[in-house]
């Protein structure tokens, strides 16, 4: 009677330790959520634009300890229509244009957003934004940026390495101000006071897989909080990864 009783004991035993082994490497196995890299294109000049910039910094905040990040580029054709947009950039105005092209827009607009490069919509519609963060960080396809950087004085050290680079990517690092609050004087938003997060003033790219990059802040925006982050591009002008966002050193 013995010997039967064993044999059922370490026929459970077996199927617990199966049904347990399947159970940690179901969980092992479970994807970490991705990179999703919101671009919004806005300007301080522009009436429709406050409202993406809010729920631009929304989206920053909610989704601070996820793997989602943001970037607000400020374009520079309103700057005619009275008032200059103190963060404006002709640079800028042309990476949207590019985007134009790849999704093959006749014209460009404000407030735009893109996310992951691979989707486009109006900055300001939270539901398309909530639909497009779940959609992008359940995808599979995710490079690891590894990055290190150094401020020295005004100019940022950047070392970095990358786990997976196709012959055609572009990894780009972005420096930008953490957060700043603008009085807008005339224009479109005179009156206002516009709260902006993560506005990028300066980018640089590279086509190594791994390496050191130099670059220059700009001194007008020296003593500004600023942080940094990388993010890879392929040859179709979608996003395959981002890495962690940097918080620098601040100069006085």
């Amino acid at each position: 009677m013995k010997k039967p009783f064993f044999k059922t004991f370490v026929v459970i035993l077996t199927v617990l330790g199966s049904t347990l082994l399947l159970s940690l490497n179901s969980f092992n196995s479970a994807p970490e959520n991705n990179a999703v890299l919101i671009q919004l294109f806005t300007s301080q000049g522009c009436s429709s634009c406050p409202p993406a910039d809010r729920l631009l910094n929304e989206i920053s905040d909610k989704y601070a300890d996820r793997n989602v990040h943001v970037l607000s580029y400020h374009v520079d054709y309103w700057d005619r229509l009275g008032w200059k947009d103190t963060f404006s950039q002709k640079a800028f105005s042309e990476k949207q244009y590019a985007y134009a092209k790849t999704f093959q827009l006749n014209t460009v607009y404000t407030p735009q957003a893109i996310v992951n490069g691979a989707t486009e919509f109006v900055g300001s519609n939270r539901s398309k934004m909530e639909t497009a963060i779940q959609e992008f960080s359940s995808s599979t396809e995710n490079a690891r940026i590894d990055v290190r950087s150094e401020r020295v004085d005004d100019s940022l050290h950047i070392a970095y390495n990358i786990s997976v680079m196709q012959n055609d990517d572009i990894l780009t690092f972005s420096l930008f101000i953490i957060e700043k609050n603008t009085a807008v004087a005339r224009g479109e938003n005179r009156g206002k006071s516009l709260l902006s997060k993560n506005i990028v003033i300066k980018e640089k790219s590279a086509k190594q897989k791994e390496g050191e990059i130099t670059i220059e802040i700009p001194k007008e925006f020296s003593t500004e909080k600023l942080g940094t982050l990388a993010y890879l591009k392929g040859k179709d002008g979608k996003i395959r990864g981002v890495s962690k966002e940097i918080e620098l050193k601040t100069i006085n």
